[in-house]
């Protein structure tokens, strides 16, 4: 499979430890791996009657990747630790009420390396391979064991893309234009025809389950709902589902 440049590799490593909820995919002879989280447990809220929330670890921000002909893993960035929550500095939340989150002393922008720049740690998101690079939306930040109490707190709703051949991750979230998905985590994302779709997922803005489903074209920079225009009955509410 096609290498990276030298100053953009990353650092060869022993796999990944432990998680769910993470993202994955296929590139160019190469498995990625990112975020996710490790253990957790349920706890009752009396007010709700049921689970309102996960008593988390905190969720991971690395990025791994293994190389399928050598069965070699490299760590190209982030961190699988449990940070208590201290790598998340910068929270912003956009015109649409979206929040997104980079790890502290990052700035929501284009990114000039892998190395120097990385996003803030979540789980419960998808990643998504597509014209060369990786899509990330939304997830399941470090302050989501807090949702029961907070709607939309500890959710993320930013558009992120990282292409290994330049190393570089890039915030889409203020270029895009159209109707974007709200912000969620438990949701799943594909790529089909040249757009990345997402489906479903669990808000903390409603406290609910969802269906919608939307399209992202990256030629446009553009979202589009698209279970309005969808025939027949579509699925009904769901998290932790997959698409492909």
């Amino acid at each position: 499979p096609p290498t990276s440049p030298p100053s953009l590799r990353g650092v060869p490593s022993a796999a990944p430890r432990g998680r769910r909820w993470h993202g994955m995919d296929v590139l160019d002879g190469y498995l990625y791996v990112f975020g996710g989280g490790g253990d957790q447990a349920i706890f009752i809220v009396p007010e709700c009657g049921r689970y309102c929330g996960w008593d988390v670890q905190d969720p991971f921000s690395d990025l791994s990747r293994l190389d399928l002909a050598t069965g070699q893993w490299e760590l190209l960035g982030g961190s699988a630790d449990n940070g208590g929550g201290s790598d998340v500095g910068v929270v912003e939340v956009n015109s649409s009420g979206n929040r997104r989150g980079w790890e502290r002393g990052n700035t929501p922008r284009r990114m000039r390396s892998a190395t120097e720049f990385w996003p803030a740690r979540r789980d419960s998101t998808g990643l998504v391979a597509l014209g060369g690079c990786f899509y990330v939306f939304g997830g399941q930040g470090p302050e989501g064991l807090a949702w029961s109490a907070t709607p939309g707190l500890g959710f993320y709703g930013d558009l992120l893309r990282y292409c290994p051949t330049e190393g570089v991750w890039e915030d889409l979230t203020p270029l895009t234009t159209g109707e974007a998905p709200c912000e969620r985590f438990g949701h799943s994302m594909a790529a089909v025809n040249g757009l990345v779709v997402v489906f479903g997922g669990f808000t903390g803005l409603y406290f609910a389950d969802l269906n919608d489903l939307f399209a992202f074209d990256p030629t446009e920079n553009r979202w589009r709902r698209l279970d309005g225009l969808a025939q027949g009955q579509g699925p009904s509410s769901r998290d932790a589902t997959g698409l492909t």
